[in-house]
């Protein structure tokens, strides 16, 4: 549907949703408001509000952990539903630039009416109360450097409010029966301890107005099963270990297949705890789907993410490098969160109500893109003097303990929903990938070769330095003759641009590997994919982990 916007005004159409019309009543009133002048240096145009946008989120989530085939923690709220309220305000002068402030709070009141009234205190507490959104700009404008105030990318209005919702409609008890008797089977024993299976179920109704006149109401859904447990080896040392299953319906559930992945970690479990001691390891890996996501993941989402680049974080695939050759001629990435409709990581707008494009970050080995908000977009765009799309600007909710504090918002930043990687050379079979592995460990003059199978991977990663690393739970080495043996958990270790370089095969067939993604201590995490299939990457420098590691300091990124 076509925009209706008149000059001077916001036109947003009638929705006939009692909520959406009540916060687009909100929007219309404060439009253009005219705000206080500067108290210090009076401005030659008057500050006004130039931009305000307001989100509502209603959630049914769900989470509950099962131990030893009994539910020990649930958490429910299918029947009333967690609701909060989301305001952004900008106040500045057009076109110099913007204040900006987020505010956030709990909604228990379901009635259009009282929404409507917390949006207007809301707006108020954020432009004048804690959120400070005045004081920021003036601030900001007292030792204004040329772009230092906050500017948005143009974008088109989206009106799209009539979606046919697929509601999840899960059955809980049948999910709560998967975990438990997961559980079971995974249990405790001599070499395995603090054993369980976590499950949670994210249902949301979303609905986003802003000045303009964009107005969505969109849904998301998604379910984790997480298996975890700590193996303690025959030599002492002990580390935890986990498995994750990501779906976008509940249908895709099936309670056999899921108690036959019980099995298979209960299986690496054992092997784990009797294998042998993993060493130091330099030459080509042969990574299967999972693995070969997390090193790509740690290798491009927050080095590309604009708030990272524009705050000279990321370096090492900042600005600097767009255009160059980062990556073999073969190798494409790009971001798209719309590749597989209602699936984990899938979403049609951002958090700034922007529709979700295809963009190029790797094409044929080029830097081509950034993952970038509308500000982000705006900035990047003059810099590179290339077009730079927004829509990538995502944001997390996350229950509080205190039910006084409501919902915990994060500030949208730009962030992963969907990347899809594309081989451009000869692609390969499963079994004719190993003989290129095998192949090249010859070459080489190796005996062995590491080998990654599927299994939970976490990754971490340094922006400022550029430097990454992903933990292989469940390695292998692999003779010449394709027989395998499995070790004990190693990590990779290395740079992102000499990991995207040394990628040198991929199968044919592509798997949708979903993760999730978060954000230093405050774990912003958002719900993620990755399209590829296994590969093979050279030069990697692996090393195992050791019972007495020290984490020398907390990961700026991590996904897991």
């Amino acid at each position: 549907m076509k925009a209706m916007i008149q000059k001077g005004t916001v036109r947003i159409p009638r929705t006939y949703d009692a909520k959406l019309d009540a916060m687009a009543r909100v929007i219309r009133r404060w439009h253009r408001r005219m705000l206080k002048q500067n108290p210090h240096n009076p401005l030659a145009r008057r500050p006004r509000m130039e931009f305000l946008a307001l989100t509502a989120t209603d959630s049914y989530n769900d989470w509950a952990i099962a131990r030893k085939g009994t539910i020990t923690t649930q958490h429910v709220k299918l029947t009333n539903p967690a609701s909060s309220l989301y305001c952004e305000c900008r106040p500045g002068t057009y076109p110099d630039g913007t204040g900006i402030a987020f505010l956030t709070r709990d909604c228990t009141q379901k009635t259009a009416t009282r929404l409507e009234d917390i949006a207007e205190e809301l707006i108020e507490e954020s432009l004048y109360g804690k959120g400070k959104g005045i004081e920021d700009y003036y601030t900001r404008l007292a030792k204004m450097e040329k772009g230092s105030l906050r500017k948005l990318k143009s974008v088109l209005p989206e009106q799209d409010y009539n979606t046919a919702w697929k509601r999840g409609n899960h059955n809980v008890d049948h999910l709560h029966d998967i975990i438990k008797r997961c559980s079971a089977i995974i249990d405790d024993s001599a070499r395995i301890t603090n054993s369980k299976v976590n499950l949670e179920v994210i249902d949301e109704f979303r609905r986003y107005v802003n000045t303009e006149s964009s107005v969505i109401f969109d849904y998301r859904y998604g379910i984790h099963i997480r298996f975890s447990a700590t193996v303690k080896h025959e030599n002492g040392m002990s580390w935890p270990l986990y498995w994750s299953f990501y779906f976008g319906d509940h249908r895709e559930i099936d309670l056999d297949a899921m108690e036959k992945q019980a099995k298979n970690f209960r299986k690496m479990l054992v092997d784990r705890s009797t294998c042998e001691i993993a060493k130091p390891y330099s030459g080509p890996v042969l990574l299967e789907p999972t693995i070969f996501a997390s090193e790509i993941h740690e290798s491009l989402v927050h080095l590309l993410a604009s708030d990272a680049i524009l705050e000279d974080k990321s370096t090492a695939l900042g600005i600097e490098s767009f255009g160059t050759q980062v990556g073999p001629e073969e190798l494409s990435i790009f971001s798209d969160p719309s590749l597989k409709n209602w699936s984990w990581g899938f979403y049609k707008y951002d958090q700034e109500g922007v529709a979700a494009p295809r963009t190029p970050l790797i094409e044929n080995g080029r830097h081509a893109g950034f993952l970038a908000d509308r500000h982000g977009a705006y900035v990047l765009s003059k810099l590179v003097k290339e077009d730079i799309p927004a829509g990538n600007s995502l944001t997390s909710v996350v229950d509080s303990l205190s039910e006084e504090d409501g919902f915990v918002l994060f500030n949208p930043q730009p962030r992963i929903g969907v990347f899809d990687v594309v081989w451009n050379g000869k692609t390969h079979s499963k079994k004719e990938l190993k003989k290129l592995f095998i192949r090249m460990l010859r070459e080489q003059g190796l005996k062995e070769g590491l080998v990654v199978t599927t299994c939970g991977c976490p990754g971490y990663s340094f922006a400022e330095e550029g430097l990454i690393y992903v933990t292989y739970q469940a390695p292998f080495m692999m003779d010449l003759k394709g027989r395998k043996r499995p070790v004990t958990p190693m990590f990779s270790s290395g740079d992102a641009r000499h990991n995207l370089r040394n990628i040198v095969a991929m199968t044919t067939r592509k798997d949708y590997v979903a993760h999730r993604c978060g954000d230093g201590e405050g774990m912003a995490e958002v719900r993620a994919a990755i399209n590829c299939g296994h590969g093979i990457m050279d030069n990697m420098s692996v090393k195992p982990i050791r019972k007495d590691r020290k984490e020398k300091e907390r990961p700026q990124y991590q996904h897991w």
